[in-house]
């Protein structure tokens, strides 16, 4: 229902986020106690535990589909982008995803140029991923009470704001401890950011397009997450803090195009689905 779509949406991309923040560790610990090759026979078992749920308590209902007619054709690609609002909310996505994945590449070094010994690199680098995935999944959580509260177009600009901070400072940081105080921050913000744009997109694209108007919005994520380790290795190999600075310049860029688009979104029970 749309009054619970992102209630939906945050519960979905928690449980996304968690599943790589938990998985390493307890892949690391059935590793060391078991070795290597249980460790894949565990993954393979919880696959298969999957596939178990989603045939023993996921009940799609029928779907009734219309005849075909002159006067009702599928969607394009090229439509849906043209909804009002929906490439704003696709180049959210985009920037959220491309900030959050870019530090992967350059945090352990990062870390390591802050004075860290080269043992406790892994450690320290380590504590800050599970702190990001950690409050981004509950940033997605939270996202939904938030909107209840506060206008959609409110809640992404705060988080842009945030992000934008956080970066700037971490750019600027000389020891690994204001990064564990501020990077929560920053994966509060992505997660929050990113579940508004998918709901307001959610709301905005009509039934008949929901198909390709999400699988839209998924492409603009696996950009950003296919593009940032490439081209923030580059800029890593030259600057490791440059990174962070493209990253709040990033998202200056977004809410200074998007500000005016996102004050215009009021609540979430005014939004109703775009026309082209």
């Amino acid at each position: 229902p749309a009054d619970r779509m992102a209630r939906a949406i945050g519960l979905v991309q928690m449980a996304r986020r968690l599943g790589p923040a938990i998985g390493p560790v307890i892949g690391g610990l059935v590793a060391a106690l078991f070795g290597l090759r249980q460790a894949f026979l565990v993954a393979a078992f919880l696959y298969v535990v999957a596939m178990v749920v989603m045939l023993s308590l996921y009940r799609e209902p029928p779907r009734i589909f219309p005849r075909p007619s002159d006067d009702v054709e599928p969607k394009t690609v090229r439509q849906v982008i043209r909804y009002k609002g929906l490439a704003l909310m696709m180049g959210v996505i985009f920037t959220m995803q491309y900030v959050e994945r870019s530090l992967g590449p350059v945090l352990p070094l990062f870390v390591a140029s802050l004075g860290v010994s080269m043992g406790q690199v892994p450690l320290w680098s380590g504590i800050l991923f599970s702190l990001i995935a950690g409050t981004g999944a509950v940033g997605n959580h939270l996202c939904s009470r938030l909107l209840e509260r506060y206008s959609p177009g409110t809640v992404i600009l705060a988080s842009i704001f945030v992000a934008t901070g956080v970066a700037v400072s971490v750019s600027g940081a000389t020891q690994v401890l204001l990064l564990v105080a501020v990077l929560p921050l920053f994966g509060l913000a992505i997660g929050t950011g990113s579940t508004a744009a998918y709901t307001i997109a959610g709301q905005m694209i009509p039934s008949d397009a929901q198909g390709v108007g999400f699988g839209v919005l998924s492409s603009a994520s696996m950009v950003g997450l296919a593009l940032s380790p490439v081209l923030s290795g580059l800029l890593g190999s030259v600057s490791l803090r440059s990174v962070f600075l493209v990253d709040a310049l990033l998202l200056v860029a977004l809410g200074v195009i998007g500000s005016s688009s996102f004050r215009r979104i009021v609540a979430m029970r005014d939004l109703k689905p775009a026309k082209v």
